[in-house]
């Protein structure tokens, strides 16, 4: 039972993490300083791609960073692969033994792409 809570916490935290905007808006709402966050040069991004009509291509803050501000740390928390395996190991600890970190990994991205999956596929039903 330990496990599957785990999986369900690292499944839940990639979700709110890549398919959300929540990331975005906590660095706003903490202030989190500029030269980590690049919170300003995405806003002025946003914001040339809106006068120019050009809203509907805006990037995710994710996605952005990854082609704007290309680093190791930038590429590690944007893969959600990557960000999984930490995920997974605190989750582990947190809720179960160290042993069933591999476990909690797979689990907990098995789910996050399954639950992806089902509302990409609910969202394009509803639309047709």
């Amino acid at each position: 039972m330990h496990e599957f809570l785990a999986m369900m916490w690292v499944a839940m935290a990639l979700y709110v993490f890549f398919e959300t905007s929540a990331v975005y808006e906590y660095l706003k709402v903490l202030r989190i300083p500029n030269f980590i966050s690049r919170i300003r040069s995405y806003e002025s991004h946003r914001a040339d791609l809106e006068s120019t009509g050009m809203g509907s291509l805006i990037p995710s803050y994710g996605n952005y960073m990854r082609q704007n501000h290309d680093s190791f740390l930038v590429r590690w928390a944007t893969c959600p692969y990557c960000l999984g395996v930490l995920l997974s190991v605190a989750a582990t600890l947190t809720f179960s033994k160290w042993q069933m970190i591999p476990i909690t990994y797979l689990g907990g991205i098995l789910s996050y792409r399954l639950f992806t999956g089902a509302v990409g596929w609910l969202q394009r039903r509803s639309d047709g």
